[in-house]
């Protein structure tokens, strides 16, 4: 056991102030990193590793019938709750991080551009 010396006199010769440093760290965000700003975050692995598990989990529920999810529509409900996560996440950022984008760009406001691209492409399949 290392004992650290610390100003404080009712502190000093504990373990407590290496405690306090053991929680910070300088981990790097990226997994991945392609360009200065662009890359795979361990954030974005994690929500992939959330959704593949959960994927797994309503498939074998569905065949053990503990969900009335059919295994085979797992993958539709995955893609509907990833879709609720993107869109969410972003109306949240823009209502309670930075409102100011409501106004200045409304298509950031519910990822406007993603949609239309895959409204686009959905209607040209169907007519």
């Amino acid at each position: 056991m290392i004992l650290c010396d610390s100003p404080n006199k009712h502190r000093q010769g504990t373990i407590a102030p290496m405690i306090d440093r053991s929680y910070l760290h300088q981990l790097d965000p990226f997994a991945i990193q392609i360009t200065q700003t662009f890359g795979l975050r361990w954030y974005g692995l994690a929500y992939i590793a959330g959704f593949i598990v959960a994927w797994v989990l309503i498939r074998w529920m569905g065949r053990k019938k503990i969900s009335t999810i059919d295994p085979s529509h797992a993958g539709d409900f995955i893609f509907v709750a990833v879709l609720g996560v993107l869109i969410g996440g972003r109306v949240g950022y823009c209502l309670f991080y930075d409102p100011s984008l409501l106004y200045t760009s409304p298509t950031n406001f519910h990822g406007g551009n993603f949609l239309q691209f895959k409204t686009a492409a959905w209607q040209a399949t169907v007519e």
